[in-house]
């Protein structure tokens, strides 16, 4: 009899332990790398899921192996391979865990307004700006004022944070005092800042040449 008792008791344990066997560690991050708590989490096609703890980070038991693990977050959901430690990030296509993740909307266009000073060649000026901004992105841009004084510039633009990116590069500038004075072309360099608030986009930029004239510049554009 005890030793029915033993046999049983220990089918029970080797049981238990081979009906609970594999556990899937891992963390939910937003996009910029900041935990997201409370988001769903379960294996792919598994009915029973858990929840994240306050640092993003989950821990759930299956019965069998599983190679995916689906969040579900503030209506959207994401599927990804399962790994030893899986980091799943919200905002990106591989779900690396980088901060450097891809934005919503990458792609951008800001209307702009200022004015060149310096010398005889002062003038107000207009233009427009086509940009690109992920962890680094790229721009060109142009504006146009009296007497067909034209600054065209292109670079490099590095996002800092969500809302805030730098930008720098060079370009060409065209100077004329009247109508019918010769122009000059000068070399300028060309920074600024672009901040983004969902869609919105507000730039500050300024273009310089290697003298005494340079060009300011205020714009409101969309991103898409």
């Amino acid at each position: 009899m005890k030793k029915l008792i033993v046999l049983l008791l220990m089918t029970v344990a080797t049981g238990g332990s081979a009906w609970a066997q594999y556990i899937n560690n891992g963390k939910v991050l937003g996009k910029e790398g900041s935990p997201i708590s409370g988001a769903t989490v379960r294996g792919k096609g598994l009915m029973s899921s858990t929840t994240t703890n306050m640092d993003g980070s989950f821990s759930f038991e299956t019965t069998l192996p599983i190679k995916q693990i689906e969040v579900s977050y503030m209506g959207k959901t994401k599927t990804q391979k399962r790994t030893e430690y899986t980091t799943i990030v919200f905002g990106t296509q591989d779900g690396s865990g980088r901060s450097t993740s891809r934005s919503e909307y990458p792609w951008f266009l800001v209307a702009s307004g200022g004015y060149q000073f310096g010398g005889e060649y002062n003038s107000p000026m207009v233009g427009i700006m086509l940009g690109y901004s992920e962890s680094w992105g790229g721009y060109l841009a142009g504006m146009y004022g009296q007497n067909d004084n034209t600054l065209l510039t292109a670079g490099i633009i590095k996002r800092v944070s969500k809302t805030f990116n730098v930008y720098l590069g060079g370009g060409v500038a065209q100077y004329s005092y009247e109508d019918w004075w010769e122009p000059e072309v000068a070399p300028v360099v060309d920074l600024g800042l672009l901040f983004k608030f969902n869609r919105l986009m507000l730039n500050f930029g300024m273009a310089a040449d290697f003298s005494e004239v340079a060009s300011f510049r205020v714009g409101f554009g969309y991103a898409f």
